[in-house]
């Protein structure tokens, strides 16, 4: 519905879908990379849920049958892993970004293997890492050893910065 901003998408609460979450929503056509906007989980039932649209980018190419949804972290079947490094607080504290991947069926491990599909990245650390002393100067996540080793396996770096885009805060 074009005028009341809502619709209709084709996962729901068999494919792990959650009230809240984001998607960016893309257009269908094979190939596009155009994004039309934003879209959030209102209602979930068993194969599908409602969501509202926000931030439509061309008010004359509004969201359509065919378009695609894209959530980084969305994956209706696998299982998958993340390693958190960096400082993490508001809404996507590390105990609630935990329980976030939990529902989602994504677990946090310490250190990066070969299983490892996502290094989330929070902000810069006033503590060090090892032993939890503090730091004179912030550390930067990305001068870690962890995320330059990220980087040499091919992991998916998703700062939390992106990632508040895709979930609303609870």
């Amino acid at each position: 519905s074009p005028e009341l901003k809502l619709g209709w998408i084709n996962i729901g609460a068999k494919n792990r879908l959650a009230k809240g979450m984001r998607f960016r929503v893309v257009d269908g056509q094979h190939g596009s990379t155009k994004v039309k906007g934003w879209c959030e989980v209102t209602n979930v039932e068993k194969e599908m849920a409602e969501v509202t649209f926000s931030g439509q980018v061309d008010p004359f190419d509004p969201p359509v049958v065919g378009d695609v949804v894209f959530n980084p972290l969305f994956d209706p079947k696998g299982e998958r892993s993340a390693v958190l490094i960096g400082r993490f607080s508001g809404a996507l504290s590390e105990e609630s970004l935990r329980a976030l991947l939990k529902s989602m069926n994504i677990s946090v491990t310490k250190s990066i293997e070969k299983t490892t599909d996502f290094l989330i990245v929070g902000g810069e650390m006033y503590t060090d890492p090892e032993n939890g002393q503090p730091l004179e100067t912030p550390v930067q996540p990305s001068d870690l050893p962890i995320f330059k080793e990220a980087q040499a396996e091919g992991v998916q770096i998703v700062a939390l910065k992106e990632l508040r885009q895709y979930f609303a805060a609870n």
